[in-house]
């Protein structure tokens, strides 16, 4: 059997019950009434001190109407039971709403986390697409100026090779009537010089 001390954080101002003043708190609560509520559902409890304003330590009127009552008849037994059932499951529901709701807004966060999470990875895949489309057109341009500085080499080689090659029939038809002109000329001198001789004689 023990007594329960009810004390509040000054960090958070949070309800706390502890076995002993010195010793960490057991339970924590929001407030003051489910702090005694879930300290009356122990059964190790013998009577509950709370913590004033002041910092000293008061009996819980509540707590002693409620263990404290007198046992007149059986009947009477009977209908305190009755009278205390019904709060003990109150007290009961109140003192693990506050665990569910700590649950709840466990369960809440770890969700959100995962939508945020969720929302990142999409924006880094589409970054990551971009990049690599913008890297795949970087290429393409720079694979067609390639092949356009290629292309444009391969004409001029090909120009200058139709050039030389006009150039060399040019010299080549010339060659020829300069030989055709140099033949008919030394015949003609030839013809000439026949006709001269057959003059004289």
């Amino acid at each position: 059997m023990a007594v329960k001390y009810i004390t509040r954080r000054i960090e958070d101002k949070k309800w706390c019950v502890k076995n002993a003043k010195a010793e960490k708190a057991t339970r924590v609560f929001k407030t003051q009434k489910e702090a005694i509520d879930y300290a009356k559902t122990l059964k190790s409890t013998t009577s509950i001190m709370i913590q004033g304003r002041d910092g000293k330590f008061r009996k819980a009127s509540a707590w002693n109407t409620i263990k404290k009552a007198p046992v007149a008849t059986t009947k009477s037994t009977t209908s305190t039971k009755k009278t205390t059932k019904p709060n003990k499951e109150l007290i009961t529901k109140k003192t693990n709403s506050a665990p569910i709701k700590e649950e709840l807004s466990k369960e809440i966060t770890i969700e959100e986390l995962k939508k945020q999470n969720a929302v990142l990875d999409k924006q880094i895949a589409e970054e990551k697409a971009i990049k690599n489309e913008e890297n795949e057109k970087e290429l393409d341009k720079n694979k067609s100026e390639e092949d356009k500085i290629n292309k444009d080499k391969k004409s001029k080689v090909k120009n200058e090779k139709t050039i030389g090659k006009k150039i060399a029939m040019f010299l080549g038809v010339v060659f020829l009537l300069a030989v055709i002109t140099i033949s008919i000329l030394l015949v003609l001198d030839w013809q000439e010089k026949i006709t001269f001789i057959n003059w004289i004689k």
